[in-house]
């Protein structure tokens, strides 16, 4: 979510396509959680509902589950694997790797004996998010500390306007084609 509110905000500021305002995010805590979020909020009349999710491109067991019951199209259901070019990915994948590592780094670096880098983390896991929990579990960080998705998010969200010239234009432009894409379901 925060990463979302981010990108949107600032692709708006360099008048770029942000997120429609028209739209409410809503974090459901997983794509298994979909299905009966949509049954709850999508039977109010008039409402459009889309989810934006990680996973694979052809992830079929959250949208078959939603259009199984008739709650959600196909259509409306989006991956960032679809944007990020990854076969499987989270929100995590729409950044360049070396730049999310230097995030990761930058955020836990008191518990950390030695900065991660690419090498460091194994490549037959598809997503970023992946690697790095396995990467902290083989590597436990000083004072009990975990590794947490919601760490780097608060960091990134936090320091935006200082990081925003080290983000690259290809994170920038999946961001953009993500929102473009949720914005045309609108219609």
């Amino acid at each position: 979510m925060l990463y979302i509110q981010v990108f949107s905000a600032t692709l708006q500021k360099q008048g770029r396509a942000g997120l429609s305002s028209q739209w409410t995010i809503t974090p459901v805590g997983g794509g298994d959680k979909i299905p009966t979020f949509v049954a709850l909020i999508g039977a109010r009349k008039g409402m459009k509902v889309a989810a934006l999710i990680g996973g694979r491109k052809k992830e079929e067991h959250v949208p078959n589950a939603l259009q199984d019951r008739t709650l959600l199209k196909k259509s409306h259901v989006l991956t960032f694997s679809e944007f990020s070019g990854a076969l499987e990915a989270g929100i995590e994948d729409m950044f360049d790797e070396t730049f999310f590592l230097d995030i990761v780094n930058a955020e836990f670096k008191p518990n950390m004996a030695k900065a991660v880098t690419s090498t460091d983390l194994d490549s037959h896991i598809p997503n970023i998010h992946g690697r790095l929990e396995a990467y902290f579990q083989a590597n436990p960080m000083r004072g009990g500390v975990s590794y947490s998705r919601y760490r780097p998010a608060r960091y990134f969200a936090e320091r935006m306007t200082t990081l925003e010239s080290r983000v690259s234009r290809d994170t920038f432009d999946r961001f953009e084609a993500a929102f473009s894409a949720l914005n045309e379901l609108l219609d």
